[in-house]
């Protein structure tokens, strides 16, 4: 079971057993497997469990090589004896001493004899099968009956311990040990530094938590329901394995869940890839099929980042707002439609604005037609107006977003549409974010269109995704999954980066366990998390770093009993009709994300850290969401909500404030003076759509692979 989950190495104690090694000191013993995990195997770090003797071995390594060790695992913590100040103990520490005095009272000769004589007690044991025999069982049976101690081992087992020591003839040098520890030079007791977890088996006084914490750090404590007496792994494997695996796994804040093995071995690779989404997965796919040694460290435990999508009571979401898959780029849509295959459906775009009450068509210069008389009027007539003005040079070139709107559509699309639902999904004035990044992102409509839109002509406007693709099942994140699919073993989930450093030849990145050592850094994580890993940073390119604009996601799932209104999804810049600005319909981009029967609605609201949303709680939101939507007759009422959901994603959106290039190229410049790479939405800092983070691996990997 264990070897399943992690790397386990089990060495044999000198002189015991499989090893005809010169016995040692247990704290002699601790240093030479220190060696043979560190020097000899490679492991950085690892975890040291143990019981009785291994108990002792386990607390002199972390005592006196802390570095190395991750935790220890033990079934015992030591006994109270004559060097415990009894007046300090608890209650239940006086019962168990007491428990324990009496033990040693009946059991405890072997002790006396082993530490003071045992050379001659070895004699014996050498020269006698039956006598060697007796010995080992008064051990291996003690605190149980023989038909107890065969109903957990069989014969063959117990003889077979019993054999490695006759044929080793391995146990005088075993008994040594007892007499090493006790003529070694008396040291002090300390607590043990390092994280501990406990699994104790049954006595008649069970273990105090209390004295299981005087004696090490203690994370975890079990006491076993059974397993008594000596020799306790080999009485209850399942229970010690199983236990060692859940205490292995609790959280603790410096990462104790994240622990993978008994031993973190030294991971060399030519590239790391910082991020687990669209981008690192695409970035690690590619590299991969050029060759490339390559990993990727996932914060998460699972992959995908905003692409991320959640199954619950039949219901399938997208976690990260809702996605489509369409593209200008031709080889980027040929890839993600290749590599999903038969599981990608195609739809027909059917999407509008509430405006007024109202579905108007999207784009919507594409749907004047369908605006109220004056307002329709108000547009056309201020787009023809801008239009001769900016022909005469009437008008100067922008210098904002607002400004870009007013120039590009006329002041009547920019203030009924333009204006307050961009305000509304970048949580920020237009007049003072930058415009360099609008072309190719907000279409700009022949003049012809808008017109026979005014007068009542159908056109159709962003006509690359007329046609839009979606995965059948496991909503946008199957996407990643599918691109994942050739270098799963290359990628380490729960791995979040503490720090990054430089070192001879590349990089060493760290999550505080383990280590991954580098040729080539890439980063597709946001520059927000990247910098406080980094040593050094000028106190000019954190602040610009820290001045980078950007804003999280809240996105709301509601399932329906019923059907949903026939559109793709719906913006909706009022914001009077509710927090959201866009509310999109999964289940008519594929039948198979709702139950039969069922439909379900996304609503996407954005905020910032510290306003009125990010201070709401999950059932506030949910409660406003379903409450704005029905007054808003996009669903019919609250005995139609079948099940209800949020997810919040911190970064979600690139917003350029006028500052940004500026601010963006200090940051930039400095990762490229330390030979960091970057890639991606939010490393490049750049509103990329996931066909643009996946041109943006493309291209990499072309120009670096």
């Amino acid at each position: 079971m264990l070897a399943d989950l992690f790397d386990v190495v089990v060495p044999s104690i000198p002189g015991q057993g499989f090893s005809d090694r010169k016995p040692m000191t247990t704290d002699d013993t601790a240093d030479l497997f220190a060696g043979l995990m560190t020097e000899e195997l490679g492991y950085e770090r690892f975890v040291a469990a143990g019981g009785d003797a291994g108990t002792l071995i386990a607390q002199s390594l972390a005592e006196r090589h802390a570095d190395a060790l991750l935790g220890i695992h033990l079934t015992d913590v030591g006994y109270p004896d004559q060097t415990t100040d009894f007046s300090a103990l608890t209650k239940p520490e006086i019962e168990f001493a007491n428990y324990i005095q009496q033990w040693w009272m009946n059991e405890g000769a072997f002790n006396m004899v082993q530490s003071t004589k045992p050379q001659s007690l070895a004699y014996g044991l050498a020269d006698s099968p039956a006598g060697l025999a007796a010995w080992i069982m008064s051990f291996m049976a003690s605190g149980t009956t023989g038909e107890e101690i065969e109903k957990r081992l069989t014969r063959d087992e117990l003889l077979t311990n019993i054999t490695i020591y006759w044929v080793t003839q391995t146990i005088g040098p075993s008994l040594r040990r007892y007499y090493l520890d006790a003529h070694a030079p008396p040291r002090p007791w300390q607590r043990t530094p390092v994280p501990a977890a406990v699994a104790h088996p049954p006595r008649d006084a069970p273990l105090p938590r209390e004295w299981a914490e005087r004696r090490v750090n203690l994370e975890h404590f079990t006491n076993l329901p059974r397993g008594g007496g000596g020799c306790v792994a080999p009485r209850v494997p399942g229970l010690i394995t199983s236990g060692f695996h859940a205490d292995m796994r609790q959280p603790r804040e410096n990462g104790w869940s994240t622990i993978y093995g008994f031993g973190i071995k030294r991971m060399n690779v030519k590239s790391a890839v910082l991020g687990g989404g669209l981008t690192g997965i695409t970035l690690a796919r590619l590299l991969h099929e050029q060759g490339d040694d390559v990993t990727v460290l996932e914060r998460d435990e699972t992959i995908g980042g905003l692409c991320r999508s959640r199954t619950e009571a039949g219901f399938t979401f997208d976690v990260g707002g809702s996605h489509i898959l369409f593209s200008r780029d031709t080889e980027v849509l040929s890839f993600m439609l290749s590599v999903l295959g038969k599981n990608a459906d195609r739809r027909k775009r059917n999407t509008k604005i509430l405006y007024a009450g109202r579905y108007v068509k999207y784009p919507f210069e594409n749907g004047l037609y369908q605006l109220p008389d004056e307002d329709r009027f108000f547009c056309i007539n201020e787009f023809v107006k801008n239009l001769i003005a900016v022909e005469k040079g009437e008008v100067p070139p922008p210098e904002n977003f607002a400004e870009w709107i007013t120039y590009t559509f006329g002041r009547g699309i920019a203030e009924c549409y333009m204006i307050p639902y961009n305000e509304k999904i970048w949580n920020f004035p237009a007049d003072r974010m930058s415009h360099h990044w609008v072309e190719g992102r907000i279409p700009r409509p022949p003049v012809e269109d808008i017109i026979r839109s005014a007068i009542g002509i159908e056109t159709e406007g962003y006509v690359h995704q007329a046609v839009f693709s979606y995965p059948v099942t496991g909503g946008i994140e199957a996407l990643v999954r599918a691109i994942a699919e050739p270098v799963l073993s290359a990628i380490r989930t729960g791995f979040s980066v503490a720090s990054v450093r430089e070192e001879k030849g590349g990089f060493a990145v760290s999550d505080g366990i383990k280590t991954v050592h580098a040729d080539r850094l890439i980063s597709t994580i946001p520059l927000q998390n990247l910098l406080p890993c980094l040593a050094d940073v000028p106190a000019d390119v954190q602040a610009a770093c820290d001045a980078l604009r950007y804003n999280s996601l809240c996105s709301v799932f509601i399932g329906l009993s019923g059907e949903v209104p026939d559109i793709s999804w719906l913006y909706v810049p009022d914001p009077e009709t509710g927090l959201f600005n866009r509310i999109s319909f999964p289940s008519n981009y594929s039948s198979k994300v709702a139950p039969p029967g069922h439909s379900s609605v996304l609503a996407e609201i954005t905020y910032n850290e510290g306003d009125a949303v990010s201070e709401m709680t999950d059932a506030e939101i949910i409660e406003h969401t379903i409450g704005s939507l029905i007054a808003a007759g996009i669903i019919p009422s609250r005995d139609n909500v079948a099940y209800t959901g949020v997810a919040r994603q911190k970064f979600a959106y690139v917003v350029y404030d006028t500052d940004y290039l500026q601010n963006i190229e200090i940051v930039r410049e400095f990762c490229r003076e330390r030979r960091i790479d970057l890639v991606g939405r939010f490393s490049q800092f750049e509103y990329l759509n996931m066909d643009g983070c996946i041109r943006s691996a493309i291209d990499f990997v072309r120009a670096n692979g």
